[in-house]
């Protein structure tokens, strides 16, 4: 075998990877859609890259690990309840710092003299 002729074959070896790990990941069959979804469109739209990024934005709606919508909320409920908690604790240290804090009327008489 030639040396072109390895390479060859280790390119397509490449390549044949590479669409099975997009037919794997979904990436193939989103793609198509996307393009399908193009294609019937009676109206082209005049932004394609707008239309190619809503579209990519909805195309997994239902998995709410990619509704973007769903994690904006997610997030904003998680820096909330980061807010609520860094509260808890400014009181609690407070409190603890009161509670240790030495007074005078806690000091025994025999100790003060």
């Amino acid at each position: 075998m030639s040396r072109e002729n390895v390479n060859v074959k280790a390119g397509n070896l490449k390549r044949e990877e590479f669409q099975k790990y997009l037919a794997r990941t979904g990436v193939t069959e989103m793609l198509t859609d996307l393009l399908i979804s193009l294609y019937k469109k009676d109206e082209r739209p005049d932004d394609v890259f707008d239309y190619v990024r809503k579209y990519l934005s909805n195309y997994r709606k239902d998995d709410k690990n990619f509704n973007i919508d769903s994690l904006k909320k997610e997030l904003i409920d998680a820096k909330s309840r980061v807010k609520d908690l860094k509260k808890k604790i400014n009181k609690l240290e407070n409190k603890d710092s009161m509670i240790n804090q030495p007074n005078k009327s806690n000091v025994p008489k025999s100790a003060s003299k």
